[in-house]
C-alpha cells in the first residue's frame, strides 16, 4: 500500500482529478470524463490514474448530494443513497475504463483488449440499467424514454401543414416510438452506446498521449490506432457465441420469451463487435500499405460511408462478415509467397 501511494505523482493527480470532475459536471461534455484518467495512465503511471479516479468518484458523489439538497431540501432523507449510488456508478465506470487502458501484466484479468472492452461495456450497461430501471421501479427509465421521444417529435414535426410531417406526428404520438426506443436500448442499443463511448474515450486518450510523447521527442510506448487494429485477431470461439445468440434471438422472438431474447440480442451485439474490430483491422492492414495519395483517398471514402445513413449500416455489416471470414481465409496476405498475418490454429 505504501509503495502504491509513493507512486502517485501529485501534479498529474490533481490535473486529472480536476479535469475529470469538470467534464463530469459540465453536462454536454460529461461523456469525456474518462479521457483525463486514460491520459494520466499512459503518460504518468496507472497508480496516479487509479487514485484520481477513486477520489473523483467520492468527490462527485458529495457534489451530487449537495446540489440535490440545494435544489430540493425535502430530499434530505435520501442523501446517503444518492451519495452511495453516485460513487458506485463513477467508481465502476472508471475502474472498467482503466482496466481497459492498462490491464495487469499477468493473471486472470490480463485479457486481450477486445475482451476487456466487451466486459467493460457490459458492466457500464448494467450500471446504466441499475440507475434507469432498478432504483426507481422503472420510473427513471420511462422518463428517459419520454425525453428522447420529445426530442424526435421536435425533429420530425417542425413543418406544420405538411402531410408527411402530420402523419409522422400521429405515429410518434401514438406511443409506438417510445416502445421502439425502449426495445432498441434493451436489445443491444444501450450496450453498443457504452461500447462506443469507452472506445472513443480510449482512442482520444491515446491520441493526446501520442502528441504528448511526440512533442517531447520521445517514442510513444504504444502503437498507433491503425497499427493496433491491423494486428488484431479475434479468437475462433466467438463465432460459436455469435451463432448461438443469433439462433436464440430467432427462436425466442417467435416464442415471445422477451427476457431471454433481450439477453440474446446483447450477446449477439457483443460477439459481433469482436468481428467488426477484426474486419476493421483487415481494412486497416491493406489501407496502411497503400501509397500516400491512395491512402488518403480510401480514408476519405471510408469516412464518407461511415457518415452516410443507410450506407454505414451495410458497410459495418460487411466489415463484420469480413472479420468472421478471416477465421477460415488468410485475408491479410499481400502477395504470393508472403506469410499471412492470420494466425494458424
Amino acid at each position: 500500500m505504501d509503495t502504491a501511494l509513493r507512486g502517485i505523482r501529485p501534479l498529474p493527480f490533481l490535473v486529472s482529478l480536476g479535469l475529470s470532475t469538470l467534464f463530469l459536471r459540465s453536462g454536454l461534455l460529461s461523456f469525456l470524463f474518462l479521457v483525463p484518467l486514460g491520459f494520466t495512465a499512459l503518460t504518468s503511471n496507472p497508480q496516479t490514474a487509479w487514485a484520481a479516479a477513486m477520489v473523483m468518484a467520492v468527490f462527485n458523489g458529495f457534489l451530487t448530494a449537495f446540489f440535490t439538497l440545494f435544489s430540493s431540501p425535502a430530499a434530505g432523507t435520501g442523501i446517503p443513497g444518492i451519495i452511495g449510488l453516485d460513487i458506485l456508478v463513477i467508481a465502476l465506470s472508471s475502474a472498467s475504463f482503466l482496466w481497459i487502458m492498462i490491464p495487469p501484466a499477468t493473471g486472470l484479468l490480463s485479457l486481450k483488449i477486445p475482451y476487456r472492452i466487451i466486459i467493460g461495456s457490459t458492466l457500464s450497461f448494467l450500471v446504466f440499467l441499475l440507475i434507469l430501471f432498478g432504483f426507481s421501479n422503472g420510473e427513471t427509465f420511462n422518463l428517459f424514454i419520454e425525453s428522447q421521444t420529445e426530442v424526435l417529435l421536435k425533429i420530425y414535426t417542425t413543418q406544420p401543414g405538411n402531410a408527411a410531417a402530420e402523419g409522422m406526428e400521429r405515429f410518434l404520438n401514438s406511443g409506438r416510438l417510445a416502445g421502439i426506443i425502449r426495445n432498441l436500448i434493451l436489445r443491444g442499443g444501450g450496450f453498443a452506446s457504452c461500447l462506443f463511448l469507452l472506445v472513443l474515450s480510449r482512442e482520444i486518450a491515446f491520441f493526446f498521449a501520442g502528441h504528448y510523447f511526440k512533442r517531447r521527442g520521445m517514442p510513444a510506448p504504444f502503437d498507433s490506432l491503425s497499427g493496433r487494429l491491423a494486428a488484431f485477431h479475434a479468437d475462433f470461439f466467438p463465432v460459436w457465441i455469435l451463432s448461438f445468440s443469433l439462433l436464440a434471438v430467432l427462436v425466442f422472438r417467435l416464442s415471445a420469451v422477451s427476457p431471454v431474447e433481450t439477453v440474446a440480442w446483447n450477446v449477439l451485439f457483443a460477439s459481433a463487435a469482436l468481428f467488426l474490430a477484426q474486419g476493421t483491422g483487415i481494412l486497416s492492414f491493406f489501407v496502411g500499405r497503400l501509397k500516400k495519395g491512395s491512402r488518403f483517398f480510401f480514408r476519405f471514402v471510408i469516412i464518407f460511408m461511415l457518415l452516410s445513413p443507410g450506407i454505414n449500416a451495410f458497410f459495418l455489416g460487411a466489415l463484420t462478415l469480413l472479420g468472421i471470414a478471416e477465421n477460415w481465409l488468410p485475408l491479410r496476405v499481400l502477395k504470393t509467397g508472403e506469410p499471412s498475418s492470420t494466425p494458424e490454429d
